[in-house]
């Protein structure tokens, strides 16, 4: 990809655990860039994602989170982190990436899975529970990730801080 300074924020995609929340935040800190998280700003307007998904299922969730979508698509001079599936559903995708550089965070499948800990946690009901469905999960998403990302950073062997550094220098790259 060639220069293109017409990018003012940047999307980040990517599977569970594969730190865009962590990276994306630092990232924003360097590039005095606002950070957004959607599930922090679908929390804002319909409560804690897990409580929300056991009301209402995931069907209902989805559709709230194209709403929060729609709400930050404006933002300009931001670092936004989707949720895994975000880029999966919908219009999201359509509506978050005009003028933006969109940066799929990609690592290897044990690696993403061992990052997210307990992910039988009642906080992020969504996850996979075991390896052979976060495998299954990922190969369902990958293509979406491949279709979207200008980039694709591998954060295999990486800290958060890495990924952070690795996603700001590709931003400046393409900027100036």
């Amino acid at each position: 990809m060639g220069s293109d300074s017409s990018f003012d924020r940047i999307v980040l995609i990517g599977f569970p655990g594969s730190y865009k929340t962590s990276a994306g935040a630092a990232a924003a800190v360097e590039l005095d860039f606002a950070y957004v998280d959607t599930d922090r700003e679908f929390e804002k307007s319909f409560g804690p994602v897990a409580v929300f998904v056991e009301r209402m299922g995931e069907p209902l969730f989805r559709i709230k989170e194209t709403v929060i979508v729609k709400h930050i698509s404006g933002r300009q001079r931001a670092v936004i982190s989707t949720g895994g599936g975000t880029p999966c559903f919908g219009q999201n995708m359509r509506l978050l990436t005009e003028s933006s550089l969109v940066i799929w965070l990609d690592a290897d499948i044990k690696e993403l899975f061992n990052r997210l800990g307990d992910s039988g946690s009642s906080a992020r009901p969504l996850l996979p529970k075991s390896l052979d469905q976060a495998a299954a999960l990922y190969r369902e998403r990958e293509p979406v990730y491949k279709r979207h990302a200008h980039v694709r950073i591998d954060t295999t062997g990486f800290t958060p801080e890495q990924a952070a550094e690795k996603i700001v220098s590709i931003y400046r790259g393409l900027v100036q």
